[in-house]
């Protein structure tokens, strides 16, 4: 970002780093010592790609949230889960699950489709 930045750009940086703060605050509240802090940060920007592109938010920008290219599959399987969830405490426990490679779990509890 930069003086140059549109007006849409300076909105989606600022949301896009407040949710990163409230992500930590909100983790290391409630799921601190779970995941790694490696996989914390991934969880915090896979999370950002689910949020930001979401229309309520999205509304606001008009620009895309792409997920890096190492996080593409975990991001495309957090947003099925995201989608399934009714709490923010769901999905994280979810995607805790999911991110410490307890996959198998996934299927046990119904949260996916055998494949």
């Amino acid at each position: 970002m930069s003086y140059k930045s549109t007006m849409n750009e300076t909105i989606r940086v600022t949301i896009h780093e407040l949710l990163h703060i409230m992500f930590f605050n909100y983790f290391e509240a409630n799921f601190k010592g779970r995941l790694t802090k490696e996989l914390a940060w991934d969880l915090s920007k896979i999370l950002n790609v689910i949020l930001l592109n979401l229309p309520e938010v999205n509304q606001f920008t008009n620009i895309e949230e792409k997920a890096f290219p190492n996080h593409k599959e975990r991001c495309e399987h957090l947003k099925r889960i995201y989608s399934t969830c009714s709490s923010m405490k769901e999905f994280m426990e979810k995607a805790i699950v999911y991110l410490n490679g307890e996959g198998d779990q996934f299927h046990e509890l119904g949260w996916v489709d055998k494949a």
